[in-house]
């Protein structure tokens, strides 16, 4: 069982457990900072309040490092501090403890919605009230998380939907809160990728997917239609790899992947919405299988226009597992297609235990904060260095999971945000519109990666490599690990930007230029016409299927097979019949406005009892009980259909198959 699997099996059992921690004070505590979230722009007074009188004041940076006028401008109860650069600060009164992040000026973000960053809000499940402590804007905590992902800068992510939720009966929709996260986000030109993966309470089920196709299509169109452009793309389930979620064989996910398909588009083209992009559910078990082969084997690539992919192992892993998924996509013909990682994360800092506002919810220590900050920023080069084209960090709300020891949220619990929300920031700042164009090689120990920005300037990230680089486990956020590192660069000023977004002037003199790497990574700005040692490989790009002239995908089979004659095999993926002939149930669903009549091939076997000629309805489906007789040795019984449509007599169609390994 790999790592992926066993912990995805957790956060499929959490979400709902959430619900039950309980807040165990209402209000921040001890001194407070005005800020939603505490965050600042840049060039923002800071007020204070609940300040204790006669206190000694003390400001430091993300680092612990001491800066110089700590005190406050102005007297108590209401003092303010004096106006800061963009960085992430520590402020401590007497006993009291808090932190607050400075970011660039909303006009200086692009919001490129072309850019790699993005990151999971999962907001309209983990942001809901009670889930953390909101002292602004009257408690929304849609609109706090809506606007520190703004202010951040960072222009696409993730959240959910539950159709059960949103749809009690047929045809009665109430998109509530998931519609109003979709306008704070909108409104703030971020970009939306949406997704479900639950059935109304009135489909029938084959066990957790729908069994109802047509109830499928019809839903995902009507939502298609009420997000319209806020919505980038739009994927359908989540890790179908693993059964915690969709515990069907292969064949049954593709059949529904493809009607979820077909009402995305058709929501999509009644909203014009041209550029929307459909996903798959994403896969998450690191080694590809027979189950991704089975996927593919049933058409996934003509209903889909990215790759989606999840994975939460240490950098060190990254090579060994997308060169596997590499060759696999070259096999199933998609070699060039988009990579998105609509989820990823680290356990390196291992489990919490410092105690948090919520009961049953632990927090990550300072120290733990800072290497999950260090990951993340490390992790989105290596990331675009295996030729990955977006990715979404899991998660930016409050979420624990693991009886509360594992804490996954870029924001705490008193609504406040860790460090990594300021490298977020920065690589955003710095690096949004820039181009990966590889490593260059520098001293041992050390790396550093050279990207271009639109204008043709450059930008280098440069660290120390640390245990965050090599290993599974990081105990510890120390040593700094300080490293000289010399560049032959140009003379003249460059400016150097820390992981948090403090920038400094360095110069270049004699053809070289003197800098120290740590762990923690920082940007080199101002370059030009360096090369890159080792290319970064190139991201592919979304890929949506043309279908031929005489290509129907809008007739979809799909099979039941009897329990007394079939049993499921090799990971979901391979059929085992157990007798002479086996029962089977196809259904052939026409999702299309127009009646259809036609045949039904079969390679591998023969299907006893199915007529010859079938006449499909409009919008609706026939089925048949049939035997399945296979051949001999058989690798895969495959059924497709050829039909045509009433108003075409002249055109046949190929129907999607439904293939059964």
């Amino acid at each position: 069982m790999s790592y992926d699997l066993s912990m995805k099996k957790i956060k499929a059992l959490s979400f709902a457990a959430v619900c039950a921690v309980a807040l165990v004070q209402s209000s921040l505590a001890g001194i407070v900072l005005d800020a939603p979230g505490h965050v600042y722009e840049e060039g923002a007074t800071l007020t204070v309040s609940n300040v204790p009188a006669d206190s000694s004041w003390t400001l430091t940076d993300w680092l612990g490092r001491n800066l110089p006028t700590p005190n406050p401008q102005s007297p108590t109860p209401n003092p303010h501090l004096p106006t800061l650069s963009v960085g992430y600060y520590h402020l401590r009164c007497g006993n009291e403890d808090v932190t607050f992040a400075v970011v660039p000026k909303l006009e200086s973000r692009t919001f490129d919605r072309n850019s790699f960053y993005g990151v999971d809000s999962a907001q309209s499940w983990v942001s809901r009230k009670g889930r953390f402590l909101c002292p602004w804007y009257d408690g929304d905590t849609y609109r706090l998380v809506s606007d520190l992902i703004w202010r951040a800068g960072i222009p696409h992510v993730r959240d959910r939907l539950s159709w059960n939720e949103v749809s009690k009966k047929p045809e009665e929709y109430d998109f509530g809160h998931y519609l109003y996260n979709a306008d704070l986000l909108h409104e703030r030109k971020i970009g939306i990728s949406g997704m479900f993966h639950d059935t109304a309470s009135y489909v029938k089920k084959m066990q957790k997917l729908p069994a109802d196709l047509k109830a499928l299509q019809a839903f995902c169109k009507k939502a298609a239609e009420t997000f319209g452009e806020r919505m980038e793309d739009w994927e359908f389930w989540n890790e179908i790899d693993v059964s915690a979620y969709a515990p069907e064989p292969v064949w049954d996910y593709a059949a529904t992947m493809k009607a979820a398909c077909l009402g995305f588009r058709d929501g999509a083209k009644e909203t014009g919405n041209r550029n929307l992009l459909v996903l798959p559910g994403s896969l998450c078990i690191a080694a590809r299988s027979v189950y991704d082969e089975g996927l593919f084997a049933n058409d996934m690539a003509k209903y889909s226009d990215v790759f989606n992919f999840h994975t939460y192992a240490p950098i060190a892993q990254y090579p060994g597992i997308f060169a596997d998924l590499r060759a696999f996509m070259a096999r199933v013909g998609i070699p060039d297609r988009a990579v998105w990682m609509t989820e990823t994360g680290t356990q390196q800092e291992g489990r919490c235990s410092k105690e948090s506002v919520i009961r049953g919810a632990k927090a990550h220590s300072p120290e733990q904060e800072l290497i999950h900050a260090e990951f993340y920023t490390k992790s989105q080069v290596a990331l675009q260095m295996q030729g990955v084209a977006r990715n979404y960090l899991f998660v930016f709300g409050t979420y624990n999971e693991g009886a509360g020891g594992k804490d996954w949220g870029v924001m705490r619990r008193d609504g406040t945000v860790k460090p990594t929300y300021s490298a977020m920031s920065t690589i955003v700042q710095e690096l949004g519109s820039a181009r990966l164009l590889g490593e260059v090689r520098v001293g041992d120990g050390q790396r550093a990666y050279l990207f271009e920005q639109p204008d043709g300037r450059q930008t280098m990230m440069f660290w120390s490599v640390s245990p965050v680089d090599t290993d599974a486990n990081v105990p510890s956020a120390k040593p700094l690990l300080e490293r000289p590192l010399k560049l032959n660069v140009r003379d003249g000023e460059y400016a150097v930007t820390d992981l948090c977004g403090m920038r400094s002037r360095v110069r270049a003199e004699n053809g070289t230029l003197a800098l120290t790497s740590t762990r923690y990574p920082a940007y080199l700005s101002g370059l030009k016409g360096l090369k890159a040692d080792v290319p970064a490989l190139p991201p592919g790009k979304p890929t949506p299927y043309q279908a031929a002239a005489d290509e129907d995908l809008r007739v979809i089979f799909k099979v039941s097979l009897d329990k007394r004659d079939f049993g499921i095999a090799g990971h979901k993926s391979v059929a085992e019949i157990r007798r002479d002939k086996g029962r089977m149930t196809v259904e052939i669903w026409n999702l299309d406005g127009v009646a259809k009549e036609g045949h039904v091939a079969v390679v591998g076997g023969t299907l006893e009892n199915l007529p010859e000629r079938i006449s499909l309805p409009a919008n609706g489906c026939v089925s048949f009980d049939c035997f399945y007789a296979p051949t001999p040795n058989p690798r895969t019984c495959s059924v497709r259909g050829v039909f045509k449509a009433a108003d075409k007599p002249t055109l046949d169609t190929c129907a999607s198959g439904e293939r059964v390994s």
